[in-house]
């Protein structure tokens, strides 16, 4: 399910980098005053695939006219973003908070919100895609500080280690990914994996990417253009739920080009 969401904006609204984490936290308080057990449901145990937990949801970039001032965002009339689920009653949960009491984003409820929702599909088995939030995929490994180190568990450190669109561990990570949460969603491995890959975009060789930060680690997140392969069905869930890591906090969501 989709919701297209529009807020006229009585205040100017003023997003800082690492918005997404206010918007994320947002979201859940929203579907929390819906729904107490589902939101908890979401948040605390979501889709298991072991001990990974998958919350299925994303949202886009806030988008909009804006002016940066002191690495900031400042919206004065409007702003929108995009969120999908694979879960409807997460759609309907959120949409029906909105209409009814608006949002808080920051210290001030916006109550002039206008909520489209819509249940889009992709029925093709290839598809040219653009990113509407960024791609982060990464591996995470030990860091140590000494070579007794390996001794002291507690005195561990998980290093997350980000890929690009130049390397193909960023391709394979995708996929595995898409196995993963394909799996804690329907209870069974897809029979078939998907296929990505980065289309040049004219004289760019490289998409943009941007800093994200994760608690006391900085991840690397990528935009761009890419060409999608694979069963419709599976095709249509990475679009519900996005694609590589961290969808619930505003990564991997995508629109299917029109133009070619």
């Amino acid at each position: 399910m989709q919701l297209l969401v529009r807020i006229d904006l009585d205040k100017p609204l003023t997003l800082t980098k690492g918005y997404m984490d206010m918007l994320r936290g947002t979201l859940y308080q929203l579907l929390e005053k819906q729904n107490v057990d589902f939101s908890g449901f979401i948040h605390n145990s979501g889709f298991r695939y072991g001990k990974r937990k998958y919350k299925l949801f994303s949202f886009s970039d806030v988008s909009g006219s804006f002016e940066t001032k002191r690495g900031k965002c400042i919206f004065a009339d409007e702003a929108s973003f995009v969120i999908r689920s694979v879960e409807p009653f997460f759609g309907y949960a959120i949409k029906n908070e909105l209409l009814q009491n608006g949002i808080r984003l920051g210290n001030h409820v916006y109550k002039n919100v206008e909520v489209k929702s819509s249940n889009p599909t992709i029925e093709k088995k290839e598809v040219a895609i653009t990113m509407i939030s960024p791609i982060c995929v990464y591996k995470t490994e030990d860091e140590s500080n000494s070579a007794s180190d390996h001794k002291r568990k507690k005195r561990r450190k998980k290093k997350k280690l980000c890929f690009g669109p130049d390397s193909e561990e960023f391709y394979s990570l995708i996929k595995s990914n898409f196995r993963r949460k394909y799996e804690a969603c329907f209870g069974e491995a897809p029979l078939s994996d998907i296929e990505i890959e980065y289309m040049v975009d004219g004289d760019s060789c490289e998409p943009e990417y941007t800093e994200i930060k994760d608690g006391s680690d900085t991840l690397i997140a990528w935009y761009g253009d890419y060409l999608l392969r694979g069963e419709r069905k599976y095709l249509d869930f990475l679009y519900q739920t996005g694609l590589g890591s961290k969808n619930s906090k505003g990564l991997g969501l995508f629109d299917v080009r029109q133009d070619i």
